[in-house]
């Protein structure tokens, strides 16, 4: 089933000490909207040390990747055709990509350290 993705909100950047005015300051706004033909998500308890491959279910090539981390820091390995990439997420990860798409994604937790992922993907 078709349906469309939106991801928006603003993110900014300002001391936090002295005075403000004069002080330089970042901000910019998040719109980011675009359709999907396919989508997968699933929560991902992670409590073993290999790396653990996510189910892409009918997504063939996924264009947007939400990864929410929960207890503790998450390696996540994305294969594209352009190679493969490891990034550390202790958090929040919003990747989106018009034109290499994602064809593998795998997590490997700490070692010792329960994880749970929650991982959203999409293919345009």
């Amino acid at each position: 089933m078709a349906s469309l993705f939106k991801l928006r909100g603003e993110w900014s950047t300002h001391p936090l000490t002295g005075p403000f005015s004069g002080d330089p300051s970042l901000s910019a706004c998040l719109d980011e909207t675009t359709s999907l033909s396919s989508q997968e998500n699933g929560v991902y308890d992670l409590q073993v040390d290999t790396p653990v491959p996510v189910s892409f279910g009918g997504v063939t090539g996924a264009t947007v990747l939400i990864v929410k981390a929960v207890g503790g820091e998450v390696n996540v390995t994305i294969t594209t055709a352009s190679g493969t990439s490891v990034i550390p997420v202790d958090g929040f990860l919003a990747l989106l990509d018009a034109s290499v798409p994602i064809t593998a994604v795998t997590l490997t937790r700490p070692v010792g350290v329960e994880v749970i992922v929650k991982v959203f993907l999409g293919q345009h």
